[in-house]
């Protein structure tokens, strides 16, 4: 049973739902899809403390407005998951480039059958 503690109700009867869960399920797949992103919208609206994070990982809603006094909060941490998501970018570029270079330099080895130093 789920119970909400907020001011606004589920989209549609969650219940009623899955009487009849092998005859509609595309119907269901539709509705799932609607009460996740209700639930995510309590989740984001309901957590100040987490608000600028979860907004920046879930993406852009027209229903969430963010409050004034969070706005620089949330461009700062905006600009932190940005930031490290280029490191994060890099460091992957930088990894795949040494594992090339190690996997051109084993098959060089394995033709010629000894041990060459670059």
């Amino acid at each position: 049973m789920c119970h909400f503690v907020t001011s606004s109700s589920p989209p549609f009867n969650f219940h009623a739902l899955f009487e009849n869960i092998y005859d509609n399920i595309s119907e269901l797949e539709g509705k799932m899809r609607n009460y996740l992103s209700f639930v995510g919208a309590l989740i984001r609206v309901n957590s100040t403390t987490k608000l600028a994070s979860m907004l920046a990982i879930c993406g852009n809603y027209g229903t969430v407005k963010i409050p004034e006094s969070f706005r620089s909060f949330y461009e700062k941490k905006k600009e932190e998951l940005e930031l490290r998501k280029k490191k994060c970018e890099e460091k992957k570029k930088k990894m795949d480039k040494v594992k090339i270079s190690k996997e051109r330099k084993n098959k060089f080895k394995s033709s010629k059958g000894q041990h060459n130093v670059f």
